[in-house]
């Protein structure tokens, strides 16, 4: 096969579970941006485990190291043009072309015949690169076995993985008292606060269009959450995160 004869997105058929499961993956990015430093680090402990530290790259040279040179410098080569293809791409989701890259790339390095940690591990590595911060705190348990399969199954197979370690994710907070329930105006008022440190509750009223009376009873409760703090600066009191938005 000549390089230029690679191409990432053959063979791949969409479906409509496959935009099932992109459409909840990214629903989830939503509450993650409310999950404050100290849910993380609880997290952290619970799950005792590390973010992805490589970058693709990285676990590209880990995986050919062995090989002869000649191949191993047309598995580099071809990693460059693909990564090319990959950053290029604007027509489909970045859960998808994740999927598509490592897939393509690994299959380079060895067939797919077995479990491959290295497609794991790339996919995690740009999904993490492209913002997706809550891979990098999925359960081992969910270090899925993936025999060979097409690339359209490889891609279900691996989005399955992270819908269920969002789901984990969930279930670990509300299992550790961790799961802050906020309204909408609350969660109005802690963008607000986010954007405008130091604050009044006058001026905050005013923003959210709510009386200073709702406004103080809402401080209060975000107050007793740990999530806000209160001072006073002269007459005014002022307020600011504690724990700023991830």
């Amino acid at each position: 096969m000549e390089i230029n004869e690679i191409k990432i997105f053959d063979a791949f058929e969409p479906s409509w579970e496959l935009l099932d499961l992109v459409t909840n993956i990214e629903k989830f990015g939503v509450y993650w941006q409310w999950v404050n430093e100290k849910e993380l680090r609880a997290l952290d402990v619970v799950f005792n485990s590390e973010s992805v530290k490589q970058t693709p790259f990285e676990i590209i040279l880990d995986a050919v190291v062995l090989l002869a040179s000649d191949r191993r410098d047309l598995i580099l080569d071809r990693y460059q043009k693909l990564m090319f293809g990959f950053e290029t791409n604007l027509t489909m989701s970045p859960l998808v072309t994740c999927c598509l890259f490592a897939y393509t790339i690994c299959d380079l390095i060895q067939p797919l015949n077995s479990k491959n940690e290295s497609l794991i591990k790339i996919s995690d590595s740009l999904l993490l690169d492209l913002g997706y911060q809550w891979v990098g705190w999925l359960s081992p348990t969910h270090e899925y076995t993936f025999n060979k399969k097409s690339i359209s199954e490889w891609t279900i197979s691996y989005l399955s993985r992270l819908r269920d370690g969002q789901q984990e994710i969930l279930r670990r907070f509300d299992r550790n008292g961790l799961a802050k329930e906020l309204t909408l105006k609350e969660r109005m008022m802690l963008h607000i606060i986010e954007c405008h440190p130091e604050i009044t509750t006058k001026y905050i009223a005013r923003k959210l269009g709510s009386s200073e009376i709702t406004v103080r009873r809402m401080l209060i409760r975000l107050r007793k959450m740990q999530i806000i703090r209160s001072h006073s600066g002269g007459p005014k009191l002022h307020h600011s995160l504690i724990f700023k938005k991830q």
